[in-house]
């Protein structure tokens, strides 16, 4: 069993209360008295430190790019009141969380607070931002990109080129409709099972466009795939747009896959001689 590794802000989510007096498994790098950077040992917890040394701190190139609305925001907070918030930096003094409050911190000349966590790197980083809300799925995409891992390559330039939201692109991408695959793109443990199958898939739904504006839907999508994975020895998609051609407002919205899939049942068997069951 693979051991999760301990971060502060992990744990505050579990407790819904920290203090800097937690007696908890702290990062085991710190300073002393002296500002020396020191060791602690398994019952020692490390102070959490705070500068105006603003050049003391590096950013990593897998960071997210700064969002300068973000920055004016925590500044309007902290001039209203400054909370102590500290930001995790890894050895090299690379930030790995924080990045946002260290530049706001700067501009208003205020300290910054902060504690070593050793060894913590890029995956450190994107394990630690998948539990935070403000990453959306465009920088974890970047950040895998800047990175040069050819499976977030591959989902850009899928992306780019069929224009699906993010939870299709990954279930084209990985052949499967799963939470936890959501979770890996953000973790950035993200795989493509098969990019040439995806872009199949994706150019037949495409085929669709013209008799339905809202092609893209996500439960639209994922009736058709099922049909196309699954339906092949009774679903044609070619018998699928002559049917629409000949009625081409047929479709139309549906609350869920299993609506979609009666729909498109009903259309496919439309003065079909032999009427076919798609939805089971």
């Amino acid at each position: 069993m693979i051991k999760k590794e301990w971060h502060w802000m992990s744990d505050y989510k579990q407790q819904k209360q920290i203090t800097m007096k937690t007696q908890l498994e702290w990062p085991k790098t710190y300073f002393d008295k002296n500002n020396e950077v020191k060791t602690s040992t398994e019952n020692e917890t490390p102070k959490i430190k705070k500068t105006k040394n603003y050049e003391l701190f590096k950013f990593h190139r897998a960071n997210r790019k700064i969002n300068k609305n973000h920055v004016e925001n925590i500044k309007k907070s902290m001039q209203k009141k400054f909370l102590i918030s500290p930001i995790t930096v890894n050895e090299k003094f690379e930030v790995i969380d924080g990045q946002h409050r260290l530049i706001a911190s700067k501009d208003l000349g205020l300290p910054v607070y902060y504690f070593i966590n050793n060894n913590y790197s890029i995956k450190e980083m994107q394990r630690l931002n998948a539990i935070n809300k403000n990453w959306t799925p465009i920088n974890y995409l970047n950040t895998g990109v800047e990175l040069n891992d050819q499976n977030y390559i591959d989902y850009k330039r899928f992306k780019n080129k069929y224009g699906f939201s993010h939870d299709i692109n990954v279930t084209f991408l990985c052949d499967t409709s799963s939470h936890i695959n959501l979770e890996k793109f953000k973790e950035g443990t993200f795989k493509v099972k098969d990019y040439a199958l995806a872009c199949k898939y994706a150019e037949l739904i495409y085929l669709v466009s013209p008799y339905y504006k809202e092609f893209k839907r996500r439960r639209f999508v994922s009736a058709l795939l099922f049909l196309l994975k699954h339906k092949q020895d009774v679903f044609s998609m070619q018998e699928f747009i002559d049917k629409l051609k000949t009625r081409p407002n047929s479709l139309q919205h549906c609350i869920n896959t299993k609506q979609y899939l009666e729909l498109i049942e009903e259309i496919y068997n439309y003065r079909r001689r032999l009427k076919v069951n798609l939805r089971f």
